[in-house]
């Protein structure tokens, strides 16, 4: 299942298995092994596999360092993106890839998993850009761009999309820390909204001011500290 209508399927994206990357790594064939395994399930499945190589003066393109190993072996088929940063999506063609293959939902395996993994996930300046929740018995990452708001629950963070929500149990504090400030902001002690999913604000006195929402009916309400970032509006 996948929040983008337009893009229902799967993908396996395959980050950086290169000689110059995994060379040193600890349990390298064992790393090595698995992966390719789940490549060949993601193959047999007629799930699309997708490949990122990185490039850079450690890894000239074309030396063997920037080879991808050599027990793994893209399909001629399958795509290949070429990559200059840590975040697979920074100038690259991966985007237009998902899209002409009607992706909106990743699995994502590779190297190294706290450097060009972790960028892929989070964006290039460290900023959440999917979150892992769960939807039912399924677990799936749903960008943060179809995120209308996130909010406090008990003892899981409501993740609430346009249409349906999921839980996670990441609290609102340390989403904080990973959502883009220009895109996300808390307007109440137990939620963070998206802006572009804001549509105004409904001012009904000096003490009490909502959020409108896009597409979504209830009304988010604004605490009295973060009514001054909607003084434009």
């Amino acid at each position: 299942m996948t929040t983008l209508e337009d893009r229902p399927n799967t993908a396996l994206l395959v980050i950086d298995v290169q000689n110059g990357v995994v060379g040193e790594a600890h349990e390298r064939d064992t790393v090595v092994a698995s992966i390719g395994t789940v490549v060949e399930k993601a193959r047999a499945a007629e799930v699309p596999v997708v490949w990122v190589q990185h490039t850079s003066d450690n890894l000239p393109q074309g030396s063997e360092q920037w080879k991808i190993v050599p027990e793994l072996s893209p399909d001629e088929s399958e795509p290949l993106v070429q990559k200059r940063y840590p975040d697979s999506f920074e100038e690259t063609t991966l985007e237009s890839v998902l899209d002409e293959l009607t992706v909106g939902r990743l699995v994502v395996v590779g190297a190294q998993t706290d450097e060009c993994v972790r960028s892929t996930l989070h964006g290039d300046v460290g900023h959440m850009r999917w979150v892992k929740a769960a939807v039912g018995k399924q677990v799936k990452l749903i960008p943060v761009s179809e995120v209308v708001y996130f909010q406090s629950d008990t003892k899981y963070t409501r993740v609430v999309l346009a249409q349906g929500e999921a839980l996670i149990r990441t609290p609102l504090k340390e989403l904080l820390a990973d959502l883009d400030p220009r895109q996300f902001w808390q307007v109440h002690r137990g939620t963070i909204v998206n802006l572009d999913a804001v549509t105004g604000v409904l001012r009904e006195d000096a003490e009490r001011q909502f959020i409108i929402l896009k597409n979504r009916q209830e009304r988010l309400p604004i605490s009295r500290q973060f009514t001054h970032l909607f003084k434009q509006m």
